[in-house]
């Protein structure tokens, strides 16, 4: 069986994103299906799994919400702070946890557990854990959270070993020190505005590729449509982009619907 999944995980040749509620029949059209837990039930998963798809439960790593029942069972001493003050990400109400911490590590791990071996999923997507690399972060902190980001992925691959790993980002530094722990890298909405965007698209490119080929990783690609949906010409113009990167590099692309909702997107093919 863990033989047979990573066998089907890397000849996958398109996979879809999905943080809405169901749409299971959808979903089931393509080789990987990332999708939020609390939008599935395991009857879903078990259907998607049934049709041939490979199943992935989204994991933030580095945030958490207050609605979320980890919340509740953490400290002050868990979150990152910055002169008195927890670090946050207010676009989404969300604050970041201190990865260093023993508890919140614990928890992630029981989750992913959870994920894994109770729901019945194939894998695991790993968001937010790029975070430990913004800029945003105070310098003091990044290296010993890059340090401990990579060592949960550590811990995640001792103990789920048949099961596949995604990680969203981290593409500067992180990657280097978690590639041989996972299956694959998401790269979410790459920046081609600007010579500074192209720049840092095009390291991105590099360090991707040399990873996809040094350890057989799977590089996926995902780009959001904005609210002003397809027929905005920046946004035509980032997918055309994108397209032509994931069919140049043998990377798979999602098209993914505004804010990862709503519709289910057709899959977009290759000849890889």
């Amino acid at each position: 069986m863990e033989v047979n999944r990573l066998s089907r995980f890397n000849a996958a040749k398109n996979f879809a994103l999905y943080y809405g509620a169901g749409r299971e029949e959808e979903l089931a059209r393509f080789d990987i299906a990332v999708v939020e837990p609390g939008g599935q039930s395991p009857a879903s998963v078990r259907r998607m799994q049934a049709a041939g798809s490979l199943v992935l439960g989204y994991l933030s790593v580095l945030e958490i919400n207050p609605s979320m029942q980890e919340f509740r069972l953490l400290d002050g001493s868990d979150f990152l702070s910055a002169e008195g003050r927890p670090l946050m990400n207010r676009d989404y109400g969300n604050y970041l946890a201190d990865l260093r911490s023993k508890r919140w590590s614990g928890l992630l791990l029981h989750k992913a557990g959870h994920i894994l071996h109770s729901l019945g999923y194939d894998g695991l997507f790993l968001d937010t854990i790029g975070g430990v690399e913004s800029g945003d972060l105070p310098v003091s902190l990044r290296d010993s959270l890059l340090i401990a980001a990579a060592d949960i992925v550590r811990k995640m691959r001792a103990l789920f070993p048949g099961h596949i790993i995604v990680q969203n980002w981290g593409l500067e530094k992180l990657c280097f020190l978690t590639s041989g722990y996972l299956n694959g890298i998401c790269w979410e909405n790459p920046d081609f505005e600007g010579p500074a965007g192209l720049l840092r698209a095009e390291t991105a490119v590099e360090n991707l590729v040399k990873l996809k080929d040094k350890c057989d990783l799977k590089i996926f690609m995902l780009i959001e449509e904005k609210k002003e949906g397809a027929g905005d010409a920046a946004a035509e113009r980032n997918f055309r982009m994108a397209r032509e990167i994931a069919e140049r590099n043998g990377f798979l692309l999602y098209r993914a619907p505004c804010k990862y909702v709503g519709d289910v997107n057709p899959p977009v093919e290759f000849n890889l």
